[in-house]
C-alpha cells in the first residue's frame, strides 16, 4: 500500500533529524549535544524530536540501528573473504583496505561510536563485543587459511586477528582529517599487509 504524502514527510522529516543528530554527537559527543540544538539545527521544534524520538537516548538508538557501521561493513567483507581464491596478502589488503573505506565513508557513524566507547562504559562493553566478534570471523578466515597451508601452525589467529584489526582503527582514528588521506591509506596497508604475510608465513 502506498504511503499517504503526510506519512511521506513524517518520514523525510524523521530522516533528517537522524543525519542532523547524527553530525552534532559526532562533532561535539553525545554529552554535550542537546535536544533543543538538535530541533534548532533541523530547523523544528524540540517537542517534534520529542515526538518521533522519546528522548536523546532514543534518538541515539535510532540513529545507531539505522546508519551503517564499520562492524556491518566488516563482517560484510570477512563474509567474501572466506571464498576468495586470492592469496594471503591480496585477502588482508582487500579486508584492510576496504574496512578503511567503510570506516571514512561512514565517518560520523565511527566518529561517534569512537566517542560513546569512551565516555559510556556500558556502550563501551557493547563495543567491544562486536568488536571481538569480527575478530572471530577474522580468525576463522585464518584458520581456513591454514588449513590450506598458507598460514603457520604455530600462529596464534586469535592474537593475529586482534593486532591486523587494532592499527586499521587506529590509523583511521588518527588520520581521517587528512588531506593526503588516499596515499596514506595505500601506504599503511601495503606495509601492514606485507609485515602480516611475512608473521603468519607457513
Amino acid at each position: 500500500m502506498a504511503q499517504s504524502k503526510r506519512q511521506q514527510q513524517a518520514d523525510a522529516r524523521r530522516e533528517q533529524l537522524l543525519d542532523v543528530a547524527l553530525d552534532l554527537f559526532a562533532t561535539q559527543g553525545f554529552d554535550a549535544t542537546s535536544t533543543q540544538q538538535i530541533a534548532t539545527a533541523a530547523g523544528v521544534t524540540q517537542g517534534l524530536v520529542f515526538h518521533y524520538f522519546g528522548s536523546k537516548e532514543g534518538l541515539l538508538s535510532a540513529v545507531l540501528s539505522t546508519r551503517h557501521s564499520f562492524a556491518s561493513g566488516m563482517a560484510d567483507l570477512l563474509t567474501e573473504a572466506e571464498t576468495s581464491p586470492m592469496p594471503l596478502e591480496e585477502v588482508l589488503r582487500t579486508l584492510c583496505a576496504g574496512w578503511l573505506d567503510t570506516l571514512r565513508r561512514e565517518r560520523s557513524v565511527t566518529l561517534l561510536l569512537a566517542g560513546l566507547a569512551l565516555t559510556n562504559p556500558a556502550f563501551g562493553t557493547q563495543l567491544n563485543e562486536a568488536i571481538a566478534a569480527t575478530q572471530k570471523m577474522l580468525a576463522a578466515v585464518l584458520e581456513r587459511r591454514r588449513d590450506a597451508g598458507e598460514v603457520s601452525e604455530g600462529a596464534d589467529l586469535g592474537i593475529a586477528a586482534h593486532d591486523i584489526l587494532t592499527p586499521v582503527i587506529m590509523f583511521f582514528l588518527l588520520h581521517h582529517a587528512s588531506p593526503h588521506w588516499q596515499a596514506e591509506a595505500m601506504g599503511f596497508v601495503d606495509s601492514h599487509c606485507i609485515l602480516w604475510r611475512r608473521a603468519l608465513a607457513r
